[in-house]
């Protein structure tokens, strides 16, 4: 498993668009906390104002970023055919989870290194915001797993992610915000609304990102490849 999660982590490091991703998250991470820096009276929100513009960043293009590198996680090696070979050497299981593992690390370092530069900025720790940004994205990881094992090729991946990635930010901002009926189920589904809170719940969005993995997990299990 670890050695999948390594060879994931690593070739998503190698990657130009995972690059320019981890670009764009340290760089609005800089700027904006210089900016803020260099004007703290106008600004009266402690490490809020500082990560404000990280999360903005991640809840808006969150789906985008996460289901754009990693879409065909799954997909890819079967429509290669090397789905057939890891099979033979070690467990599905062990597959689908060093998958998970190695995307989940990448983020987890992205989101580090953005708000180590925050903290150096803020002199504190942004421990409140890490957690609720990286369960944020752990829900969308695990969704990333189970729709690339639904697919069977990366065009077919491609295009439910784009999908995905349109319609969940829009549908997850309106119902965080909306006493509508039809929206509400979307409100406690969707990882928006978790990302005010300052307790256990803020977990929430792992808990259904570890759902989505072993629902994956059974799919594949169950697959023939």
């Amino acid at each position: 498993m670890f050695v999948i999660a390594t060879k994931e982590f690593l070739e998503m490091m190698k990657s130009f668009k995972a690059l320019l991703v981890i670009a764009l998250l340290v760089l609005s991470s800089y700027f904006a906390s210089s900016f803020i820096a260099s004007a703290p009276a106008e600004f009266m929100m402690g490490t809020d104002a500082y990560t404000a513009v990280i999360r903005l960043f991640l809840l808006g293009f969150g789906f985008v970023f996460v289901l754009m590198l990693s879409h065909d996680v799954m997909s890819r090696e079967v429509a290669s055919g090397t789905m057939r070979l890891l099979i033979t050497k070690t467990s599905r299981i062990a597959i689908i989870g060093g998958k998970f593992l190695g995307i989940a690390a990448f983020w987890l370092f992205s989101l580090g290194v953005s708000l180590a530069i925050i903290s150096f900025f803020a002199k504190e720790l942004p421990w409140l915001a890490f957690l609720q940004l990286y369960s944020f994205l752990l829900f969308i990881i695990g969704l990333c797993l189970l729709l690339s094992t639904l697919a069977k090729s990366p065009n077919v991946s491609l295009l439910i992610g784009l999908a995905v990635s349109f319609i969940a930010p829009i549908i997850g901002i309106w119902s965080t915000f909306s006493d509508k009926a039809w929206l509400q189920p979307f409100k406690y589904i969707l990882p928006y609304r978790y990302q005010t809170a300052e307790n256990v719940s803020l977990f929430v969005p792992v808990l259904f990102g570890i759902g989505f993995l072993t629902l994956a997990t059974f799919l594949f299990k169950r697959g023939d490849y």
